[in-house]
């Protein structure tokens, strides 16, 4: 079997809010559909309430998203994603890099997880030589975006069956895998592996690591 690591996008492997950034990018570009002065406050808020009510804010954040490029081409939106990622690798944490390429060096399974647009997350896990990433992702239909989400979600009890879809595809097994995470709604997915670490957690994660002995960074 093979040693996984499973790494979460916003706040753990890169600083604040990929999403939000990758946002403004497309809303620079004239690609997204919903007014600048209503959707990035909605994105700000939504993403300052990631510590409480994930679940919830969540499927306001997908809805948003879904709206503001429907009608837009699938391809369009990809390709801006595969231009952006270049500039988003700047917001990397030096210490999650290392930490990646310490697993990439000892031959483990690395995915990217994260509730952020798939294009992004995959155009990440692209450049950063992922074996697997997804986001969320949406319907289309002859090449253009409807408003519709795909499942499963990648919040709360979904992300664990996507994770475990994932351990199951190539061979991982959970307990000899690693797993980071910065919130206390990255628990289950946590909790799921041999080795959790938790990075710049927030307090309820905090408390719960040091509870349970599990590595903080």
């Amino acid at each position: 079997m093979n040693t996984g690591v499973f790494f979460d996008l916003d706040g753990t492997l890169v600083n604040g809010t990929a999403g939000l950034r990758f946002a403004r990018f497309l809303i620079n570009k004239k690609l997204l559909q919903i007014n600048f002065d209503v959707l990035i406050p909605t994105l700000k808020a939504f993403y300052d309430f990631l510590t409480s009510d994930v679940e919830g804010y969540i499927q306001g954040f997908d809805t948003l998203w879904a709206l503001s490029v429907k009608g837009v081409k699938q391809s369009k939106i990809q390709y801006a994603a595969l231009k952006y990622a270049p500039i988003e690798f700047n917001n990397i944490r030096k210490n999650m890099l290392s930490e990646l390429n310490n697993h990439r060096r000892r031959g483990h399974k690395l995915f990217l997880i994260s509730a952020s647009p798939n294009e992004l997350v995959s155009a990440l896990g692209k450049l950063l030589s992922f074996d697997y990433s997804i986001g969320t992702r949406l319907a289309v239909r002859n090449n253009v975006y409807t408003s519709k989400l795909r499942t499963p979600y990648l919040t709360g009890k979904d992300r664990l069956v996507v994770m475990r879809r994932i351990a199951k595809k190539f061979k991982v097994s959970l307990k000899d895998s690693y797993a980071y995470g910065n919130s206390i709604n990255d628990l289950k997915v946590l909790m799921a592996v041999g080795h959790p670490v938790a990075v710049n957690p927030d307090a309820e994660l905090l408390t719960f690591a040091r509870k349970n002995g599990w590595t903080i960074i």
